[in-house]
């Protein structure tokens, strides 16, 4: 999807990327860049431990892309993406699903609970899978999220 972006689209996506990360390595919420990082945080909440979020960056906003054209191609590529046999089976998916019920007005305060939904996301992704810059973006739209 970042490829229906401009170049200058993806270059401010990486920077604000890199500036949260920076904050948050800076904040101790996360140890580092790296996958393992990613990971960590997230089993981390899944047990319940306490982790300060709060932040005064506006991640979210900031990586909104607001230029029509743009949304279109996204739009599209995601259509694209989601209507292939691959995707059935893929933690995309999964991933996709889970952001839909946890948004679903009939789940209760526990489920929508940073540990609730950080056990759900440790079931589905796995270390290498923070490689993936999507799912390190992912990452950061939870912590924001929890701020």
């Amino acid at each position: 999807m970042m490829n229906c972006l401009s170049t200058q689209q993806k270059d401010h996506i990486n920077t604000t990327i890199s500036e949260y990360e920076s904050l948050l390595i800076k904040k101790r919420i996360l140890k580092s860049r790296e996958p393992e990082s990613y990971y960590q945080l997230y089993e981390k909440v899944a047990k319940g431990e306490v982790v300060d979020f709060s932040n005064a960056y506006e991640f979210t906003s900031k990586i909104r892309v607001t230029d029509t054209v743009a949304n279109k191609k996204i739009s599209k590529c995601f259509e694209q993406i989601v209507n292939t046999e691959r995707f059935e089976k893929s933690k995309f998916k999964k991933i996709i699903e889970l952001e839909n019920r946890w948004g679903a007005a009939q789940m209760g305060d526990k489920e929508r609970s940073p540990a609730w939904y950080s056990q759900n996301v440790i079931k589905i992704l796995s270390i290498e899978d923070f490689e993936l810059e999507y799912y390190r973006t992912y990452a950061l739209t939870f912590i924001e999220r929890f701020k």
